[in-house]
Parts: structure tokens; C-alpha cells; sequence
């Protein structure tokens, strides 16, 4: 049960450091020429960020499009949802009443479908109640089709269904606990304010070094986050201090933002390419 939540909480430094990348730029779309500079000056180097924007397209992560010799590289997928979720600040969910309900019976011979329905559902805030039943509470369809039509994993895909279980509210809480494992969400959230304590104390001695101690700090944050704006309020652990996060996250880019902005837009300015990027109208803070 651990490890599969932790699938949802572990993403990768350097996918993180992409979206922290446009949200530096307030954007949804960043020509190549911009972005893999960009990202240098956050630490990743030319052939490791070229690497990562390939292995992102082919996830549908991002999505390429070309400007004659230029490529464009927009935010999509998965990616885009955790994008939004952290830069837009949507609404809570609310507890509606009943779980969305993925029930899965997929043969040992199909491992790899298996995996990557684990995955997915993980990505999308989908947790195991028990072996073959994974609950969560935003529709399933959306990301589950896509899983399924995937003909690289082959044909005999076992036995999946979508259902709704109707459960009264402290049945619910007792589920979700054990779904969204409160336990290491718990501790999580714990070990994840004294890193971000000793993050806060850390001095930065440029602009750019500015820069990159507030994506560490969304680095830790994010995953806390996104795995708790998949939990209706009404079922929230009341002990689990998110708000403490948002708080340290909070004193640490007041204090950095004003040394990265002059820099980040001087560098925005000396492209020629500048006018390719697309802004985020609804942005509010950079995002991992």
C-alpha cells in the first residue's frame, strides 16, 4: 500500500524542474531556444534537458509544435494537471457522497498493463483500497480510456470496470485513510516541514541561486500538495499540517522572488524567440 502511494508522491526532480521552468515564465507554452537555457540556469545541463523533453513528449507529458525551425514545447497531460492544480489554486474538491471505483482483475501474463494502470491511477489521485479495487473521487473515465486503447500492452486486458460506491461520511473518512494512507501522509508532511525549515535558513548568493532554492522548495512541497488536493475536505485528516507547508513555502519565495524576477525577465528580453511564449492568464506562483 506504501509503495503505491508513494508512486504519486515521488515525481521526478528534473519533470519538476520543467514545470518550475514555466512557471518562472508565467507560461503554458516556451520555445526550446528559452527553455533549455532555462533550465541550465536551474542546474540541468543541455543533453540531460534535451533528454527530458523527448522522454516527456513521447509521455504526452508535454506536446511539441513547430515555429519553422523552432520547436514550441506546451505543457500537457498529467503534467498540465499538476501544473494547474499548484499555479491556479482551483476550489477543494468537495465529498460528494461516493467514490469513484476502478475494479481491475488483469492477468500476470499483461504486467506491464497492470503497471501502468497503477500508474495512472496514481497520477490522478486514485489510491488502493485493497488488491483490484482502487477508489478515488474525480471521474476515472478521462485517464482510464487512454490506459485501456494503448495497443503497445496488448490485447487481452483483463477484466476492468468503473463504478461508484455510495458510502456514508464516516465510512468514507475510514476509507480514504487507508487509500490515501494517512499515516505516511502524516509523516510526510512532517519530515517535509523541517526540510523546508533548513531550506529557509540556506542564503542564495545570486539571482539564479534564488531561483533554484524556491523550486527545492516546491520540490518538497508539490507531491504534499497534489496528493492532498485529491482528498475532499470533508474526509482531510485534521492533524496532517498541509498548512504549515503552504506558510514556509510562502516566507521562502517572498523573500527569493525579488532577486530572480529582474533577472528572469532580462533573459526573457534577450530572446529573440520571446514572442513565441504563451502566458498562463490564471498563474500565481512558479510550479514544480
Amino acid at each position: 500500500m506504501a509503495e503505491f502511494a508513494l508512486q504519486r508522491r515521488a515525481p521526478a526532480n528534473g519533470a519538476s524542474r520543467i514545470g518550475f521552468a514555466f512557471g518562472l515564465l508565467d507560461a503554458l507554452a516556451v520555445p526550446g531556444p528559452i527553455l533549455i537555457p532555462l533550465l541550465g540556469h536551474l542546474g540541468t545541463a543541455e543533453p540531460a534537458a534535451r533528454q527530458l523533453l523527448s522522454r516527456l513528449a513521447s509521455a504526452g507529458d508535454l506536446q511539441v509544435e513547430r515555429h519553422g525551425r523552432v520547436a514550441v514545447y506546451n505543457l500537457a497531460g498529467a503534467m498540465l494537471r499538476r501544473y494547474r492544480t499548484i499555479s491556479d489554486s482551483p476550489d477543494p474538491l468537495r465529498w460528494e457522497g461516493a467514490f469513484a471505483a476502478v475494479i481491475h482483475d488483469i492477468p500476470q501474463s499483461r504486467r506491464r498493463r497492470r503497471e501502468r494502470l497503477l500508474a495512472a491511477a496514481a497520477r490522478e489521485g486514485f489510491g488502493q483500497y485493497r488488491p483490484g479495487l482502487l477508489l478515488g473521487c474525480r471521474p476515472a473515465r478521462s485517464w482510464l480510456d487512454d490506459v485501456l486503447a494503448d495497443e503497445s500492452l496488448g490485447q487481452a486486458r483483463g477484466s476492468v470496470e468503473v463504478a461508484e460506491l455510495s458510502v456514508d461520511l464516516p465510512t468514507a473518512r475510514r476509507m480514504a485513510a487507508i487509500v490515501w494512507d494517512y499515516p505516511q501522509l502524516r509523516e510526510g508532511v512532517q519530515d517535509a516541514v523541517v526540510e523546508l525549515t533548513g531550506l529557509q535558513a540556506r542564503a542564495a548568493v545570486d539571482g539564479w541561486a534564488h531561483a533554484r532554492r524556491v523550486h527545492d522548495a516546491f520540490v518538497i512541497a508539490t507531491p504534499l500538495w497534489l496528493t492532498c488536493a485529491d482528498i475532499p475536505g470533508e474526509l482531510f485528516p485534521a492533524d496532517v499540517a498541509i498548512d504549515r507547508i503552504g506558510e514556509l513555502v510562502t516566507a521562502i519565495s517572498a523573500e527569493s522572488t525579488p532577486h530572480y524576477v529582474a533577472i528572469t525577465r532580462a533573459f526573457l528580453d534577450a530572446s529573440p524567440h520571446r514572442a513565441l511564449v504563451r502566458p498562463n492568464p490564471a498563474r500565481r506562483h512558479p510550479s514544480p
